[in-house]
């Protein structure tokens, strides 16, 4: 699905699409609603015509616009349904809920803070999945590596804390619900189950490198 800005043109809405944004071509036609790209910079059209978007002629026919999901495929979601399950809906099957995927792109345009977010939700969702386990199926390696992840990413976030303005991390907004809050701890009990007291989870000196390492599933 693409996702779309609604400018207001008159007494009526067009879409923009936001991906596969070309550059501006000279001598072609652009109708109501096109966007395109010219020095790095986006407009949509609001009057059709042949003018150049920055000339003096083209301010009358585009404006200029600018978002966070510019060249990015946003899931299209509902909130309602996204947070009737624990698991929630995953409808571009890229591994990341759809609701967390809108959040981290249009709050993070620094592509590292948006990996660090996408890798960050891999994180809470291995361990959600772990809350609807069977501790006999987890084994003592998987509890470890898990483990080690969690703590990497925690000290991750606040190095990012101190050195980004504005920035507070990423699981408030993966843990959005009393159910997935509840899972979260449950799993976390069970790790302490499962390793005990003596385990010291191994976190490099680079967390926020060993966070994206994270890939697959428990088990």
């Amino acid at each position: 699905m693409t996702l779309y800005q609604w400018p207001k043109l008159v007494d009526h809405f067009t879409p923009v699409a936001l991906t596969g944004i070309k550059e501006w071509q000279p001598g072609q036609l652009y109708l109501l609603g096109d966007s395109v790209a010219i020095e790095q910079k986006f407009y949509f059209i609001k009057r059709l015509g042949f003018s150049k978007p920055d000339s003096h002629f083209g301010k009358y026919q585009w404006e200029e616009f600018t978002h966070p999901a510019i060249g990015y495929e946003l899931p299209m979601y509902h909130e309602d349904e996204a947070s009737k399950t624990i698991d929630g809906v995953d409808s571009n099957f890229d591994g990341v809920r759809d609701d967390y995927e809108v959040f981290v792109v249009m709050k993070h345009t620094d592509p590292v803070l948006r990996m660090l977010g996408f890798k960050a939700g891999k994180i809470y969702q291995l361990l959600l999945n772990l809350a609807s386990m069977d501790i006999s199926e987890v084994s003592i390696e998987d509890a470890a590596l898990l483990t080690d992840y969690l703590v990497a990413m925690r000290v991750c976030v606040r190095q990012k804390i101190r050195s980004q303005e504005s920035f507070i991390g990423y699981q408030h907004k993966y843990l959005n619900t009393t159910e997935r809050f509840e899972a979260y701890y449950s799993a976390q009990n069970m790790l302490y189950e499962l390793l005990g007291d003596e385990y010291e989870p191994k976190v490099s000196d680079m967390p926020c490198q060993q966070v994206t390492s994270v890939e697959g599933e428990l088990g």
